[in-house]
C-alpha cells in the first residue's frame, strides 16, 4: 500500500504547453531512460520477492512485512537529520534518536511535528489505521527526502523502527560510534501488522540464574524481532528467583542449591557447591521498565502446586509430610509438592502473589500446574479431607480445585491465569488461558471450548531440543491454525511462544566446556530458530515461504555477527538455497 504523502515526487503542470524543440528533447530523454532500464544500468536493484536490496549491501527484513514495495533511491541520514514527532509518539522518537546517536555518533534532535517540509527529516505521525490492525501496526514510507513513520500507538512506531533498523547498514548495531559508514536506507513503502497478538519467548531462570544485564541482552534481541512477551520461569525444583521480604528463606535457601547441575547427576569439581541467585525487587522493577521501553510484557511464572522442591527445602511445613525433603534436585519431577489440604499453603501463595502483583504490571500471571505427581496427596489426611469437603472425585479434581482457588485470587486483583495444558485435567475454568506444550490437540480442544490458547508445541518450538532434531525449517513450518479449530474459535488463539528450558542444554554445555550456563549458550540454542519463530508469529500465513526466508536468513547472519550473537551455524546460514 502506498503512503498518501507524495510531496517528494516531481510533478508536471498539465496545462503547460511544450514548444516543438522541448518535445524533441523530452522524447530523447525518455528513450534514453527506457534504454537504461532495459539494460539494467541503474544504481539500485531490488528483489521484490525476498525483500532484499542491493544498493549498498544486501538487507533482509525478519519478520516479513505484510505489504512491502521497494522503490528506487535511498534516504541518507547525517548530523543534520531531525526527527519531527507527534506528541503521542515522543517516547519512540527519543528511543530512535538515542539508538542512532549510539551507532553514528552525531546527535539527532527531536522536535514537535509541524508543517515544516524540510528534507532530511524523520517524521513520526499519528495515523488512524484500521482497528483490526491493532496498536502494533505501522506504515513506513521512505523517500530520498524523508522517512515517515505512521502509527496509532507508540508500539506501532517502535515496530516501524525495528524494521527500519534492519534496513540500515549492519553498523547500526555498533555499541560505539562509527563514522566509516554511509547511513543509507533504501526507499520503500510498507504497511505492516502482526498475525498474532502473543509472540512469546520463555526463559527458564529457575534452573540456571542469569544476571539482570544478561536478561537485558535477551530482551534487546527479542525486541529487534518483534517478540512482545517475555515469559519468565522464576520457580522450579532447582531454584526460587524472586525476593519476597516476608519469606527470607526463599532467597537464603531456596535460591541456591549444592551443585549447579545436581538435578542432572553431573557434578564437575569446578562448579561451586553454592550455586544460584535471585532477583531483588529493585532488579525486577528495573527489568520490567527496560522491557516496557521495548514494548515487551514480562509474564512471571510462579510454579504451583508441583515443581516446588526448592520452596519445600526452605518451608517444609508447606508439604504434605511437613518434613524437609531429602532430595536436592537430582531429577526432573518430585513427589513432594504443595499440600492442597493445608490452608497455610494458600496463605503463603497469596502473600507471594501480592508481591508479584506489585512488581509485575502484566495482566497475566503464569502458575505452571504441570507435571504434578499425586502420590503425596493420596497419602495425606488433609488432602483426603479436602477432597471430601469439596465434593471432589479424586486427586485430579483436587488439582483443579487448587487452580480455581488461585485463579479466584488473581481475578480479585484484575489478573488472568495462564497454566500449562496439564491444568485441563480434572476440569478447566472457562476463563483460564492454556499454554499447550504437548500435542496440539490440547490447544485445539481448549480453543474450541472457549479458552484462550498459546501454542508452544514442543516438537517445533522447544529450543532446548537439539538443532539437528528440531532444525530451523521445522520451526518455520509450525502453524497453530488447523482445520480442527472451529471458525468461531479462531479468535481464541492468542499466538505462539518458544520455550528455552535450561536442563538438557546445561548438561551438554557443561560436558563440552566445563562452564556453568552462560547467556551465550542460550543464544546458541535460540538462534536462528528465534528468527523463524518471529516470522511465523508475525507474518501472514499466505506470505510464508521457506526458500524466501532462507535467502533472507543467509543475509541476516551478518547482522547477527555484528550483534555478537552466538548462533548455531545451521545449513540454512551457509549453503545455497
Amino acid at each position: 500500500m502506498r503512503h498518501p504523502r507524495s510531496d517528494y515526487l516531481c510533478s508536471v503542470n498539465p496545462t503547460t504547453r511544450l514548444i516543438p524543440g522541448n518535445r524533441i528533447i523530452l522524447l530523447a530523454f525518455a528513450v534514453s531512460f527506457l534504454w537504461l532500464l532495459l539494460t539494467g544500468c541503474h544504481v539500485f536493484q531490488y528483489k521484490e520477492s525476498t525483500g532484499i536490496t542491493e544498493d549498498s549491501g544486501p538487507r533482509a527484513i525478519i519478520p516479513r512485512p505484510v505489504s512491502l514495495e521497494w522503490k528506487r533511491g535511498a534516504f541518507i541520514f547525517d548530523a543534520d537529520t531531525v526527527i519531527f514527532a507527534s506528541p503521542e509518539l515522543n517516547r519512540t522518537a527519543d528511543f530512535i534518536a538515542n539508538h542512532l546517536h549510539r551507532a553514528a555518533g552525531f546527535t539527532i534532535t527531536v522536535l514537535p511535528l509541524t508543517s515544516q517540509k524540510s528534507s532530511g527529516s524523520i517524521m513520526l505521525v499519528m495515523d488512524d489505521l484500521p482497528d483490526q490492525f491493532g496498536d502494533e501496526a505501522y506504515r513506513l514510507s521512505i523517500s530520498p527526502r524523508r522517512i515517515i513513520i505512521s502509527a496509532r500507538h507508540n508500539h506501532g512506531a517502535f515496530n516501524a523502527f525495528q524494521t527500519l533498523r534492519q534496513m540500515l547498514p549492519d553498523s547500526i548495531e555498533n555499541r560505539e560510534p562509527s563514522d566509516a559508514d554511509v547511513w543509507s536506507v533504501p526507499c520503500v513503502e510498507i504497511l505492516d501488522y502482526p498475525r498474532f497478538s502473543w509472540r512469546g519467548y520463555m526463559l527458564d531462570s529457575a534452573r540456571h540464574y542469569q544476571t539482570p544485564d544478561e536478561i537485558r541482552r535477551i530482551l534487546d534481541l527479542l525486541a529487534l524481532h518483534k517478540i512482545n512477551r517475555f515469559h519468565w520461569h522464576l520457580v522450579d525444583d532447582q531454584g526460587w528467583r524472586l525476593e519476597i521480604p516476608e519469606y527470607p528463606g526463599l532467597t537464603s535457601t531456596a535460591a541456591f542449591r549444592p551443585n549447579a547441575n545436581a538435578f542432572l547427576n553431573y557434578r564437575p569439581s569446578e562448579v561451586s557447591d553454592h550455586y544460584g541467585g535471585y532477583y531483588s525487587r529493585d532488579d525486577i522493577r528495573s527489568l520490567v521498565s527496560f522491557a516496557a521501553e521495548r514494548h515487551i510484557t514480562i509474564v512471571p511464572e510462579i510454579e504451583m502446586p508441583g515443581h516446588t522442591l526448592a520452596v519445600l527445602m526452605a518451608h517444609p511445613e508447606l508439604s504434605c509430610s511437613g518434613k524437609t525433603p531429602s532430595q536436592t534436585g537430582e531429577t526432573w519431577i518430585y513427589k513432594d509438592v504443595y499440600c492442597a489440604g493445608n490452608d497455610a499453603v494458600f496463605v503463603f501463595l497469596e502473600n507471594v502473589l501480592d508481591v508479584v502483583f506489585e512488581l509485575f504490571p502484566s495482566p497475566w500471571i503464569h502458575v505452571g500446574g504441570d507435571e504434578v505427581p499425586k502420590d503425596r496427596w493420596r497419602e495425606c489426611p488433609r488432602c483426603r479431607a479436602r477432597i471430601h469437603s469439596e465434593g471432589l472425585r479424586d486427586e485430579t479434581e483436587l488439582q483443579s480445585y487448587f487452580m480455581r482457588r488461585i485463579e479466584k485470587y488473581l481475578h480479585q486483583h484484575d489478573r488472568k491465569l495462564i497454566g500449562w495444558d496439564d491444568i485441563m485435567e480434572g476440569g478447566l475454568s472457562p476463563s483460564a488461558t492454556i499454554q499447550t506444550y504437548r500435542e496440539p490437540r490440547y490447544g485445539i480442544e481448549a480453543a474450541n471450548r472457549g479458552n484462550n490458547v498459546i501454542f508452544s508445541t514442543h516438537l517445533y518450538v522447544y529450543f532446548d531440543y537439539s538443532h539437528e532434531g528440531t532444525p530451523v525449517e521445522k520451526t518455520y513450518s509450525f502453524d497453530p491454525v488447523t482445520e480442527e479449530i472451529q471458525p468461531d474459535a479462531l479468535g481464541n488463539i492468542l499466538g505462539i511462544e518458544a520455550c528455552q528450558w535450561l536442563g538438557n542444554v546445561s548438561r551438554r554445555h557443561l560436558e563440552n566446556t566445563g562452564e556453568i550456563m552462560p547467556v551465550k549458550n542460550i543464544e546458541y540454542q535460540s538462534f536462528p530458530r528465534l528468527l523463524a519463530l518471529s516470522e511465523i508469529a508475525w507474518s501472514p500465513r499466505a506470505l510464508r515461504d521457506w526458500n524466501d526466508f532462507r535467502a533472507r536468513l543467509k543475509i541476516y547472519k551478518t547482522r547477527l555477527d555484528k550483534l555478537g550473537v552466538n548462533y548455531f551455524h545451521s545449513p540454512e546460514l551457509t549453503d545455497d538455497p
